[in-house]
């Protein structure tokens, strides 16, 4: 194990997706005064609804990430038991911990912000588009009153952090760092592809009458038609990951109702099934959404995160809007403006015709429209984040 000597910001990961969200900060760190240190806590059986128990960590999926970390460069530190994480940490005395989530069910106890007793920094692991009550975040949580910075993703986001008590200080408008990546020129595989990306709250709340984003029951017999009418376009399916869970807690969707699709989507040699989650073992497992966002050429979603990171691409974008869901916040509402909007899936076709004819006469004007949502510093959110924590770490030593 390589020596340490520069004092380390850690980066808590849970999962990949959520790493992703803060990845261009350890890159603007990596040839930096610090060192910036990747652990993997174990995060709750949240996709099989297990941790209700306060128990049940998933280990084999912990496992696989740690592997993939360690495979693609990221030296992760070897990983513990969930118990045994919260000591490490404080034995090293970081500069900053990044936890991934403000959710305290999702991760364990030891690591909430008081307990841990170390400065938590906090860059949120998804776009916030819906309205309060909607979905969205829970600004209200105690964790975001707990960490010692907060990264904005926009005026918006700051404003809900400083109505919830959320010290001004403590707030720095950053922007999102997953957003450097997009801001490069546009690129896309030779072959067209598309990602389509269902949400996974059906009713949203749980309840019967209140209807969620996703969109998922309604689209995929469509989807799957397209699919084969056009064997010369990929379709790539990435679901939320709790998409399945969710359907089967809502008694919507059984384990053959997902087995039978899942084997209709492998039979097509131009759809695959890719995800952190999946009971098919026979398709491949990608957690790393960056290059699926670099190769497609648009995508076909219902909310909530991806909305506003695939449309910030300039990418084109088919919104299908389940009916009777619960909205959208200002940032989501501008965003949704701009793009093609469709009621449930009726829209699919004209725009796959548009797709294959390579037609995209508003791009420019959706791009600068999304653009204008989130702030973007110059030198990008990781580098500006980055500076930050080289700035406290100096003052430390002082």
């Amino acid at each position: 194990m390589r020596r340490r000597t520069k004092p380390r910001v850690v980066f808590v990961v849970q999962w990949l997706e959520t790493f992703e969200m803060v990845r261009p900060v350890w890159e603007a760190l990596r040839r930096g005064p610090l060192d910036p240190t990747i652990v993997f806590a174990p995060e709750r059986d949240m996709m099989h609804w297990v941790s209700r128990d306060g128990n049940a960590y998933d280990m084999d999926l912990a496992e696989r990430i740690w592997r993939w970390l360690r495979d693609h460069g990221y030296s992760p530190e070897p990983l513990l038991a969930p118990e045994e994480e919260a000591d490490r940490l404080r034995d090293w005395q970081p500069v900053a911990v990044f936890l991934p989530t403000p959710y305290p069910e999702a991760r364990h106890p030891s690591l909430d912000p008081v307990r841990l007793g170390l400065p938590v920094h906090y860059v949120n692991y998804a776009f916030d588009l819906a309205p309060p009550g909607g979905a969205g975040i829970q600004f209200e949580l105690p964790f975001f009153r707990q960490c010692e910075a907060i990264y904005a993703e926009n005026e918006y986001c700051a404003d809900q952090f400083r109505r919830a008590g959320v010290r001004a200080d403590a707030i720095v408008d950053s922007g999102p760092p997953i957003l450097d990546y997009w801001d490069v020129p546009e690129y896309r595989s030779p072959r067209p592809s598309i990602l389509w990306c269902p949400w996974w709250s059906v009713r949203h709340g749980g309840t019967e009458n209140a209807t969620g984003y996703s969109t998922f029951l309604l689209s995929y017999e469509a989807v799957l038609s397209e699919a084969v009418r056009r064997p010369h376009m990929d379709f790539v399916f990435r679901p939320h990951p709790m998409l399945w869970s969710q359907l089967r807690a809502d008694r919507l969707w059984s384990p053959d109702d997902e087995r039978r699709f899942l084997d209709r989507a492998a039979a097509l040699p131009n759809f695959s099934v890719v995800g952190a989650v999946t009971p098919n073992t026979r398709l491949p497992w990608y957690p790393d959404h960056i290059s699926q966002f670099r190769d497609a050429w648009a995508m076909v979603t219902d909310g909530i995160s991806f909305l506003a990171e695939f449309a910030y691409t300039g990418k084109p974008l088919l919104l299908t809007e389940a009916p009777g869901n619960p909205g959208w916040n200002p940032v989501g509402q501008a965003i949704a403006s701009v793009v093609t909007r469709s009621s449930g899936i009726a829209e699919l076709q004209s725009f796959l015709d548009g797709i294959e004819r390579d037609e995209d006469p508003d791009r420019d004007t959706r791009r600068r429209a999304v653009h204008a949502q989130f702030f973007r510093p110059p030198g990008g959110s990781g580098r500006t984040i980055a500076n930050r924590l080289v700035a406290i770490a100096s003052r430390s030593v002082t």
